[in-house]
């Protein structure tokens, strides 16, 4: 696992570096902010949390926006109440308690670093009630070098799939062009989707992510 990534703590942020990879958190937010790999930067914007996605042409007409409305802005005035830096076996793990005041629930994000510049993250959330809207999407969303790509997958493929229509959809491995991978529907619609995938990744000018 190499060595234990060395961490730096200051009034805004966390660092944590290995040998090749250093990363970069906020700690007003709990994003990431810069990830290095042999000192070339693979982030063009955070990796942070992410609860909404655009009104598709079927949603316009069943009031998607009024009835989900409050998840468009849960990510933007998340809240840190806490964060936690523990080392654990080699391994450095933080830990963001947060609070999401639009929606009323708490929200905890943990990243864990092994010394040799792997990154996994988690994410899991707690409503405080029983009325808290739908969830359009639970994930996060982050922007890489347009120099990556090609998209590699191992799950369901190669045609767009959702879970209502996956089945003549082998698992596979597969590989495409990021513009082929991308459906530009006339009017907006859900695409792109790959159910049941295992990893992928995005590679281009020699890089892997």
């Amino acid at each position: 696992m190499g060595n234990t990534a060395v961490v730096n703590e200051t009034g805004s942020s966390i660092s944590v570096q290995t040998d090749s990879v250093k990363f970069n958190f906020d700690k007003k937010n709990g994003a990431l902010t810069s990830w290095k790999a042999n000192d070339k930067e693979l982030l063009m914007g955070s990796l942070e949390p992410y609860f909404w996605k655009p009104t598709n042409d079927n949603q316009k007409r069943n009031d998607y926006e009024q009835r989900l409305g409050k998840w468009k802005s849960a990510a933007a005035t998340r809240q840190v109440e806490n964060v936690q830096i523990q080392k654990l076996q080699g391994l450095t793990i933080i830990t963001f308690d947060m609070n999401l005041p639009d929606i009323g629930a708490s929200y905890k994000l943990t990243y864990t670093v092994n010394g040799m510049g792997k990154l996994q993250v988690e994410a899991s959330y707690i409503p405080k009630s029983d009325d808290i809207p739908l969830i359009p999407k639970f994930g996060m969303r982050m922007r890489l070098p347009s120099g990556l790509n090609t998209v590699d997958w191992y799950g369901r493929g190669p045609c767009e799939n959702y879970p209502d229509r996956k089945t003549g959809y082998l698992v596979g491995l597969y590989e495409l062009k990021l513009e082929n991978f991308i459906t530009n529907y006339v009017a907006p619609q859900d695409n792109s989707n790959r159910c049941d995938v295992r990893w992928f990744a995005f590679s281009g000018q020699k890089q892997v992510v």
